[in-house]
């Protein structure tokens, strides 16, 4: 959590130091909720003309009990662990990151910010794109931008979809790290030459100079595929390939283990031996698939 909210978003949780973390309390509350048991969503299975209406109900009162929590803060009222997150979130962009022109660190948040100019981002409130587009000239009116909630809703899909994936990431790389010390003497050394005695490896130029770096995660990612079930698509109509007839509506999950240890994708070195330098060779676009592939890859 600490990594994708500080490299992302210039967002300090110091969650590895606070084991008692709000942040960390709520994004483990949020993964913990049954979301069948939540009011709306039984709502939409039974009537869903009304889903819609009754969240706007629950949104209005979670905006409620947020500015109450802030007013005052000798009492504390109960929110909805997800509304929390985007709350503080969206508090985040308000007062962090208002001037996008600003020459701080360029990261996720402020590219999406600086996509968001068709909004007015103040303290008081955000004026949406009619506001905007009525005073913009006319050869302007054709340009497509993220809008405030968009971007909130961004910030918690990278909190909610990145922070496992990349912890149980890390963890594979330590894991190689310490069963293969030539690997890690490599790393070291690439390291050293391209950072010296700066010690600023945060930028994302210096971390674009490391090849070796690149190629190493890109092998973890190879032999450990941590989102192996998010590389499936929906057949949209009969399709024979070879011998076999795919019917429409058929789920196609790709085997994203045998493609990423076939000798025919990724020799001559033994696909079962950790080889980071494999990843210097152009390989076929869907040889690698620890994220799936296309438009709807995971983010």
């Amino acid at each position: 959590m600490d990594a994708v909210l500080r490299c992302g978003f210039s967002f300090e949780t110091n969650v590895q130091q606070d084991s008692n973390n709000p942040y960390l309390t709520k994004f483990t509350e949020t993964l913990a909720i049954d979301n069948r048991k939540l009011l709306f969503v039984k709502v939409a299975s039974v009537l869903p003309t009304l889903c819609g209406f009754v969240l706007r109900i629950v949104l209005a009162f979670n905006a409620l009990l947020f500015k109450l929590n802030k007013t005052f803060s000798f009492v504390h009222f109960p929110e909805l662990p997800i509304l929390w997150l985007m709350a503080r979130a969206g508090e985040h962009v308000l007062h962090a990151r208002r001037d996008v022109n600003t020459n701080g660190r360029v990261d996720l948040l402020h590219l999406m910010l600086d996509a968001a100019t068709d909004q007015i981002v103040s303290d008081e409130k955000v004026q949406r794109d009619e506001n905007i587009e009525a005073s913009l000239t006319p050869r302007l009116t054709n340009v497509n931008k993220l809008t405030y909630d968009e971007i909130i809703g961004n910030i918690f899909l990278f909190l909610v979809a990145g922070t496992e994936t990349t912890s149980t990431t890390l963890a594979f790389c330590t894991y190689v790290l310490a069963t293969h010390p030539d690997v890690q003497q490599k790393l070291q050394d690439e390291i050293d030459a391209n950072v010296g005695d700066s010690a600023q490896l945060s930028t994302y130029e210096i971390v674009d100079n490391l090849e070796y770096l690149n190629m190493f995660i890109k092998e973890v990612n190879r032999m450990f595929p941590i989102a192996p079930l998010v590389t499936n698509r929906l057949c949209i109509q009969n399709t024979t390939i070879g011998q076999y007839t795919i019917k429409e509506g058929t789920i196609v999950q790709a085997d994203v283990y045998s493609i990423h240890y076939d000798a025919d994708l990724w020799g001559p070195v033994d696909p079962y031996k950790f080889h980071p330098e494999r990843h210097a060779v152009k390989r076929h676009p869907l040889a690698y698939l620890p994220f799936g592939a296309g438009p709807r890859n995971c983010v």
